[in-house]
């Protein structure tokens, strides 16, 4: 999520319920500057983890059931790998831990995606796979990097300003030295 967030990805909460019903919008294409990932909301709580490796299970082992619980593992425990990204899909209200922590809510996300794979064919399979390409087109990527690196801290972010406000000034001085120079050699 905070990858998500890095590359220009917003998180919005859908309206439906359905576990399926998770989409990714970029209008522009390749040139857009902002994806949207719209995510069902959902309570995790101390039942979820049998709820869903019970589940899991099922679609396992009853053919014709389809795979949509153990797509949305999938996709989840792509989305969230610690404590952070938990506190990221919380402030949309895409999770609600009635767990304790974020930090178990991600261990269990984590821990129910163990030998799960992601059905071809299904429809969370194309949002992953437009994410993908979505975050790994170069302006998106420059993007993250660029946050990462310089925009962790409010400190770096002032140190940044600081360095271009600096050079502006230089280019600044620099150009009315030069001005000056010049009409002094119209003078004299």
């Amino acid at each position: 999520s905070d990858l998500l967030e890095e590359s220009g990805i917003r998180i919005k909460k859908s309206q439906s319920t359905s576990l399926t019903d998770i989409q990714f919008d970029c209008k522009w294409g390749i040139l857009c500057n902002r994806g949207i990932l719209k995510l069902p909301p959902i309570c995790m709580d101390d039942v979820s983890e049998t709820m869903f490796l019970n589940l899991i299970a099922f679609e396992r082992f009853h053919a014709g059931a389809g795979s949509q619980v153990t797509n949305y593992i999938y996709l989840m425990d792509k989305l969230v790998d610690n404590a952070k990204d938990v506190n990221i899909l919380q402030s949309h209200e895409i999770l609600h831990n009635a767990l304790g922590s974020d930090k178990a809510l991600a261990q269990l996300i984590n821990s129910l995606s163990k030998d799960v794979v992601l059905d071809r064919d299904s429809s969370l399979n194309k949002v992953h796979v437009a994410i993908n390409n979505y975050c790994k087109t170069e302006p998106h990527k420059w993007r993250a990097s660029l946050i990462q690196t310089y925009f962790r801290n409010p400190w770096a972010l002032v140190s940044v300003m600081a360095a271009i406000v600096l050079f502006a000034l230089t280019i600044v001085q620099a150009l009315y030295g030069a001005l000056q120079y010049y009409q002094g050699e119209k003078k004299g």
